[in-house]
Order: structure tokens, then sequence, then C-alpha cells
């Protein structure tokens, strides 16, 4: 490891500047995106009013071509120069217990909880149906429901241990709490499944393809957030997902929020899933801030 303030601050200054740049682009592309669902976009069928197409067509490629941009970009913007040689950047311990971070856990394990309550709710109906008949009414979405409510209530549960993670020294994970970060995985794993098998939309609308790419992120990024617990801490990794993440999640949930909340679209899934998505968007977003305000960047010798 190369551990000096000059280089720390060398890597905090140019971290600080990447995490605002993306961070401005990203409001500006979920405000484009909300207008152009409000207005380009079937409200019931979900696909591009036909003759409309060409502006979102553009939106979307140039999307498109913007994460992959930020993604072959990450390969060098966290390599800095020392010695005539370029060396990977990394945290030196994955900061915890600020107080933006403990608020966006306690707010997704909230929301995480309400979602799971409301989907037992909403498959066991008035009350009236007896388990046999449920039971006997299980198909392959039913299956991912259940997968869906226990991963919710697990991933609720390293949240809010997440919450409660002192600030002091550098912190050391149980076993615990290692297996209950890929929890969020399975989750956003479940529910992209889910919207593959289910025949009741088009798993082809362009609205349904940001959900699903919402859920991939989502998943790639707690990946990368388990590795950190786990001591592999490279910031390439972390912040690229971080960022592709809240990119998503912006252009997906925050329009499917705001228009199925006013009756303007008829959404794919329920709003607390949405309320989740942007609850987690606000706990990965806080995840950054804190890791670029206190947490300790330094060079690996490879």
């Amino acid at each position: 490891m190369i551990l000096n303030e000059n280089i720390h601050e060398q890597i905090k200054k140019r971290t600080k500047k990447t995490a605002l740049v993306i961070g401005a682009a990203v409001i500006l592309l979920a405000a484009a995106r909300l207008i152009l669902t409000r207005f380009y976009v079937e409200p019931e069928g979900h696909f591009y009013i036909a003759d409309r197409q060409t502006l979102v067509k553009i939106f979307d490629w140039a999307a498109a071509a913007g994460v992959l941009m930020l993604y072959l970009v990450s390969m060098f913007i966290y390599k800095h120069k020392k010695d005539e040689h370029f060396y990977p950047a990394e945290s030196a311990f994955f900061v915890q217990g600020t107080q933006s971070l403990v608020f966006s856990a306690l707010v997704s394990g909230f929301l995480l909880t309400a979602s799971a309550l409301l989907q037992v709710w909403g498959m066991l109906g008035s009350g009236q149906e007896q388990a046999a008949e449920i039971l006997a009414e299980i198909d392959r979405n039913k299956i991912f429901d259940f997968v869906i409510i226990a991963a919710a209530v697990l991933s609720a549960v390293y949240f809010f241990k997440t919450a409660a993670q002192s600030r002091e020294g550098r912190a050391e994970y149980s076993q615990l709490h290692i297996i209950l970060s890929l929890m969020p995985v399975i989750w956003a794993f479940a529910n992209t499944f889910k919207g593959f098998f289910d025949m009741s939309r088009s798993v082809n609308s362009p609205v349904r393809i940001y959900e699903l790419m919402c859920f991939l992120a989502l998943s790639a990024y707690f990946v990368s957030e388990s590795r950190m617990i786990v001591g592999r801490r490279e910031s390439s990794r972390f912040f690229t997902f971080a960022y592709i993440a809240l990119i998503f999640i912006l252009l997906s949930a925050l329009p499917n929020l705001i228009l199925s909340s006013f009756w303007i679209m008829q959404p794919n899934g329920t709003q607390i899933m949405y309320a989740s998505q942007l609850a987690l968007a606000l706990y990965i977003a806080s995840r950054v801030y804190s890791q670029i305000r206190y947490g300790v960047f330094q060079l690996v010798l490879i």
C-alpha cells in the first residue's frame, strides 16, 4: 500500500469532482426522463407513442452511451500516477455511522419491511382464502414473491444493523453481517427474474427494460458493497457501480412513482416498491458522500 496525506488529498479531490459532475448529470437525466415518460410513453402499454419515438430513442441511446462511457472511464480515472507508474486507488476502510448513512439506512430498512408486509397482505387477499387453497395456487411468480418477501425482510435487517454501526475506529464485521449484506443482491435478482416471467406486462416495453436494468444495477452495487465489507475496497468498482445504480434508479423509479401517484400512468409494480428503490438511491448516495467526506484513500501496489 502507498498511504500518505498528499496522495489521499489528490485522490479525494478527483473523486469529489467526479461525484459532483455525475450527480448533476443524474439529476438532469432524471428530470428529462420524467418529462419524456409523461408525454411520449403510452400510459397503459408502456410503449413509445408511434409518432413521437425519435426524441425518446435518442435519449435512450444517449443514456446507454453515458453509462458505457462511465464504466470505461472508471478503468482510468481511479488510477493515479506515482514514480512513473499508475496504481489503482482504494479506500483504507469502509466508512460507517455518519448521520446521512444512518438516516438513509433506516429509511431503506423501514420501506423494505413495509413492502414485504404489503406484499404478504396482497397475497392473502381479504383473508377468506384458506392456507391450503393459497398453496395450491402457487405458480412461478408466487415462488419469486416468497423469495422477494424473505430477502426484503433480511435486507431490512442488514440496513438496521448498518444504521447501528459506530463510527469509532474501523468496523469489524461478523459473519452474519457479511451474509446479510448479500440479501439486497438476492432481493434485486428475485425482482429481476419475476419481471421476466410476469406475463401480465410486456417485458420488452421501454418502461419494463428500465425497471429490469434498475434491479440489475442494484445487484451489482450491493455486490461491490459486500466486497468493501470483506476488505476488497477498490474505488473503481465501488464508485462506478454506485453511480450506475443511481442513474437507473432515478431514470426508472422516479417517473414510475410520480406518474402513478397522480394516476397518469399504470405502473408495472407497486408504489411501495418504487419508493423502496428511491430509498436505496438515497442510501447509495449517502454511501458515496460518506466515503468521500470521511474516508481515507490510498494506492495499491500491483
